[in-house]
Parts: C-alpha cells; structure tokens; sequence
C-alpha cells in the first residue's frame, strides 16, 4: 500500500519543523518533501497536524491492560501477592486479548514500538505481528520455586528466543522479573542468555522505596 501524509507539519532531527509532505510505499518512508506529485492509494490530509518520530514505550506489561482496577491502592507486598495469584488463573485468550487491547491504545497514541515484561510472550508475540507494532518482547524469568509459570522460566525464556529470534517484529529477550523473585543464579542465568543471543535484557529494579535482598 502506498500512503501519503499531505500538507504536514513536519518535526526533523534538527528541533526545526518544516512544511510538506511524506510518500509512504509499503513498509519504506520514501520521500520527503514540500511537494509530492505522485498518488496514493490512501491519502491522509494533516493540515494543522504535526508528524512526529514513532513514540517507545520502554516498559510495559501490555498484556494486563485488562487488568484495570484490580491492584489499585495496594501496598507493594499485596501487590505482588494480587498479581501473582491473578496470572496463576489466566488464559491465553485473556492474555491475547489484554495485548491488543494494550497495542490498540498505544498505536492511537503514538507509540510504534514497545518493549514488554511478562510470561506467554509467545501469545503478546501473536498480538503484535497480527497488529504490525514493534515488539521487544521480555519473558520474565522469576525462580522457579515461585513462579506460576508452567515448566522452568529460563528454560521457557530460552526456547522463546530461539522461536522468535528472527522475527520482522518481535525481538525476544531475557527479562528477570526483579531482584525480590530471582536468586543470584537466575541472573547469572538471563546474563547467560543475553549474552549468547546477543540480546538486550529488562527487569525491575528500582520499583520502591522498600529494599530487597536478593534470594
């Protein structure tokens, strides 16, 4: 599909906004500039409206957008006990559905790519490849005595890389949940994984005033 952004305020690298417009062939930003002739299949008028660089959402759990409500006004223990008995009982299709619910409400506001923490990443991995948003996807990695995940965290964030490791849209990474609910060897673990796949990683560190031992 080829589209063309007509008449747009346009925001440069530079700070100094320009006037014109944006041909759009495909995946690919063809052309810029004050004027382009050519048609489009879809023409989009932004008169009065500024073009901007895609929005990154560097932290989400996208998959709990329907999750609202459920945690308000909890100090951080209860939290932590609320949302670890609430994911024990999820399904995939809640989880599927809490994704694009999320992905919906970030593409409306500008966000074009997002990197996540959360398990059934492979599920979140569906949602963003049927959506067209771009996914750096972290499966959390919690130990293996605590988690409510099936099977062995490392392990599932192991074979999810190698799954989605050459994905258009997905960049799958080790995510350990936080230093609270992983041992010392579980980090070493995520490092190992980071490392071999050449990957970044994600976790919580610094989510509170409370201090945590790691176990």
């Amino acid at each position: 599909m080829q589209i063309k952004i007509r008449d747009a305020t346009i925001l440069n690298p530079d700070g100094n906004n320009s006037k014109g417009d944006i041909y759009i062939d495909g995946n690919i930003i063809s052309e810029i500039k004050q004027k382009i002739s050519q048609e489009a299949e879809y023409v989009i008028d932004a008169s009065n409206k500024l073009v901007i660089p895609g929005i990154v959402n560097m932290h989400t759990h996208i998959a709990m957008t329907n999750m609202r409500g459920l945690f308000d006004d909890l100090k951080f223990d209860a939290f932590l006990n609320r949302g670890f008995m609430l994911d024990s009982n999820r399904t995939d299709e809640e989880i599927y559905w809490g994704a694009k619910l999320g992905i919906l409400e970030m593409l409306s506001n500008g966000i074009t790519a997002f990197m996540d923490l959360y398990y059934s990443e492979d599920i979140i991995a569906r949602a963003v490849n049927e959506i067209g948003i771009r996914g750096f996807l972290g499966w959390a990695i919690v130990n293996k005595e605590i988690t409510t995940q099936k099977g062995d965290p490392i392990k599932n964030a192991e074979n999810f890389i190698r799954n989605f490791r050459n994905h258009e849209l997905v960049t799958p990474l080790p995510a350990p949940h936080g230093v609270y609910s992983t041992t010392r060897d579980d980090l070493l673990a995520a490092k190992e994984l980071s490392d071999r796949f050449d990957l970044p990683m994600t976790m919580h560190l610094s989510e509170n005033k409370k201090k945590f031992m790691i176990l």
